[in-house]
């Protein structure tokens, strides 16, 4: 990929560094392998891209986090959380995609918030009403405490959207085959919602999808993989990228000064939604235009994110940026355009470096600087290495000046800002240089 000049190289000259109060570190926990976790930790380091990531198995850097040199523990899902709390009784922890934390004892924790896994069933109505007749019942089947206080929440809002939820708690799997006979035949469901609980495994779940297929009703749940490989109607899970970018910001308070006890637990702002699309039209259920829209986003999002983690980045370059096509405001695909590019930038630098074309070089580091750490270091570096060379640059640019050659005076002027920020001489000959060249151009 050719190396490109970002928009924003004009406010880029000078950049601070994110990720902890200084002289102190923040670390990312997460379970590597997990694509969702690793897209997470994307979005995370989007906000916090100087800190450090840690695979769990290997978090010994945390046995002495609260020896004042860590600014906060950032963890993704439950175990990483679990196994943070057992070393930090005073660092800041900020969660992410850790389902009812509600539920658990974490709030005893005064060091802990963060950012949950379940979204708010309202999103899932708002969906619900775009495929399913006003007045319809929506079924669960769970065994686990947790997903009984998940589930209250539908009580509260099921007249709002005008849907009935009707809420069945077993025992164990030998039960589940008569509770879903009961809510298809006695209870008229026209969706089953499966949570995320001990019942379910990947055999229950596919005899489950085929019966709700034959008796046409909605098999829901919030994991795009049953969609996909198992046979789910549909599917809404958090934006993980854009959940990382929620926890990033929680985060940067936090390390703020910000007491954690003192923010509110948050849920997932964004959502993706997968169709199985197959399904929706042997059940003859039309899809209105939007739900097809979020859908083919959601696709476009996940391949793309699914190409670069293989390292498959020009493949993934051309899938961002159609995501983009279809929402030009798309966050996600944003992020990502612009952090393939930097990294193209930087190593444009590199090439330019090598070859002796130092300033060459500073342009496109300044461009990728925003978006890797790296870029910002080797500008800094750069910059002090060429800081001797800014008075022969400087004074070849009033020369031009006074030859009236006002362009190549800017152009010049430029290189000097690039190389020194706060050079005033240099933005006061730019500014006359623009000035006489306007007036130049007038007369002609």
């Amino acid at each position: 990929m050719k190396p490109t000049l970002a928009p924003i190289v004009a406010i880029a000259l000078s950049l601070p560094l994110f990720g902890g109060e200084k002289g102190k570190h923040t670390y990312i926990l997460y379970e590597k392998g997990s694509r969702f976790q690793e897209i997470t930790l994307d979005g995370i380091l989007s906000r916090l891209p100087t800190a450090k990531p840690l695979v769990l198995g290997d978090e010994s850097a945390l046995k002495n986090c609260d020896d004042g040199g860590t600014a906060a523990v950032i963890t993704i899902g439950k175990p990483s959380l679990d196994k943070a709390l057992e070393t930090c009784k005073t660092t800041p922890v900020v969660f992410s995609l850790v389902s009812a934390p509600r539920f658990g004892d974490y709030k005893s924790h005064r060091n802990v918030t963060g950012v949950s896994f379940d979204l708010s069933f309202r999103l899932f109505l708002t969906e619900f009403q775009k495929v399913m007749k006003p007045g319809s019942r929506i079924g669960f089947i769970y065994s686990s405490a947790q997903n009984e206080f998940l589930t209250t929440e539908i009580d509260y809002v099921e007249s709002e959207f005008n849907f009935t939820g009707v809420r069945v708690k077993i025992e164990n799997r030998e039960q589940i085959g008569a509770k879903v006979k009961q809510l298809i035949e006695e209870e008229k469901v026209k969706a089953i919602w499966v949570l995320p609980d001990p019942l379910y495994n990947q055999a229950i779940f596919r005899k489950l999808a085929d019966l709700c297929a034959e008796k046409g009703i909605l098999l829901v749940t919030n994991f795009e993989v049953l969609v996909t490989e198992a046979g789910a109607a549909i599917a809404l899970a958090p934006s993980y990228f854009d959940t990382g970018v929620q926890t990033g910001e929680m985060a940067q308070k936090i390390i703020a000064g910000i007491n954690p006890y003192d923010v509110s637990y948050q849920r997932p702002r964004q959502s993706g939604v997968y169709l199985n699309l197959k399904l929706f039209q042997e059940l003859r259920i039309d899809l209105p235009d939007d739900l097809r829209f979020k859908e083919k986003v959601t696709t476009l999002l996940n391949d793309a994110q699914e190409l670069q983690k293989d390292g498959n980045t020009g493949s993934a370059l051309v899938k961002f940026r159609e995501v983009l096509k279809y929402d030009k405001k798309n966050a996600t695909a944003t992020y990502f355009v612009n952090s393939i590019q930097a990294r193209a930038n930087l190593n444009g630098a590199y090439a330019r470096i090598q070859s002796g074309n130092r300033r060459g070089a500073i342009p496109l580091l300044i461009a990728a600087s925003p978006f890797l750490p790296e870029a910002r270091a080797r500008l800094a570096s750069l910059r002090a290495e060429m800081r001797g060379e800014v008075g022969g640059i400087f004074a070849q640019g009033v020369a031009q000046f006074k030859n009236k050659k006002y362009q190549e005076c800017i152009n010049t002027m430029n290189l000097v800002l690039m190389i020194d920020p706060g050079n005033r001489e240099a933005e006061i000959y730019k500014e006359k240089s623009g000035k006489r060249a306007k007036a130049v151009s007038a007369i002609r």
